[in-house]
């Protein structure tokens, strides 16, 4: 009796160590099962570049992104699925795979020593891009994925703000990024009653200007001379980051 009362606290702490790499695998599997095809090949649509990565973060990045790039740059790390989370999100928005390793790199070397990175990092990167272990194609996550992933726990950024925040959190980032208090108050209040999407499509349209999502919504169901994913949009916004992404870089929003 004695030697399973110790047995079982030993258990617990093992579960609890192992808890985060599982739950990495379950991000990674979620992945994987993405249709690749229609996000990263990526045809036709605007690109985005290294060098302007952090204007674009801000000016186009769905909130989960946003989010993922801000932390990158203030921890010079992220986690593991917050780094699988965002770097199939840049490989939707185009990066190939030595931009991506380049990318990261730059950032955690400035808290890690370069062999480190190359050590333990790059060969991750590079099996997101099908090019180590089995050689299998991975997609960016969607939406649905993201939201029914994991909650983030201390230290980790992964996730949905509009289903893994606090409403004190989202309504303060909902401030900074300019929105009114009303359609503060809105938002959040969709996210708290669980419509993360529709939140999030509410952040977009709130974010852009009304001329893009009426003409958006327009184009979608009547004209069929529309720029080539326009009429896409609209129906897709709030159902995966990249789609997000392209939407609004082709806004020209400066």
């Amino acid at each position: 009796m004695r030697d399973l009362q110790c047995a079982i606290p030993a258990q617990a702490q093992e579960l609890e160590r192992l808890a985060p790499i599982l739950n990495g695998f379950v991000v990674e599997a979620r992945s994987l099962a993405g249709s690749a095809s229609s996000i990263t090949k990526n045809a036709g649509r605007p690109k985005l570049t290294v060098t302007e990565i952090d204007r674009a973060a801000e000016k186009h990045f769905p909130l989960c992104m946003k989010q993922l790039h801000r932390k990158l740059r203030e921890n010079h790390h992220l986690k593991y699925e917050g780094r699988v989370q965002y770097r199939m999100f840049l490989k939707g928005a185009g990066f190939s795979v030595h931009e991506c390793i380049q990318f990261f790199r730059k950032e955690f070397v400035k808290a890690i020593p370069a062999a480190k990175f190359d050590k333990e990092y790059t060969y991750h990167i590079r099996h997101s891009y099908g090019l180590e272990g089995s050689r299998k194609g991975y997609a960016p996550l969607d939406c649905e994925q993201i939201i029914g992933g994991g909650a983030p726990s201390h230290g980790q950024y992964h996730g949905c703000p509009f289903k893994h925040w606090g409403r004190p959190a989202l309504q303060d980032e909902l401030r900074r990024q300019g929105l009114s208090l009303q359609t503060t108050l809105e938002i959040t209040q969709q996210a708290s009653a669980g419509h993360c999407q529709s939140a999030c499509r509410a952040f977009f349209d709130a974010t852009h200007s009304a001329k893009f999502t009426y003409n958006a919504v327009h184009s979608s169901h009547q004209d069929t001379s529309a720029a080539p994913g326009r009429r896409h949009f609209d129906a897709n916004i709030a159902m995966h980051p990249n789609i997000y992404l392209d939407a609004s870089m082709t806004t020209g929003l400066d």
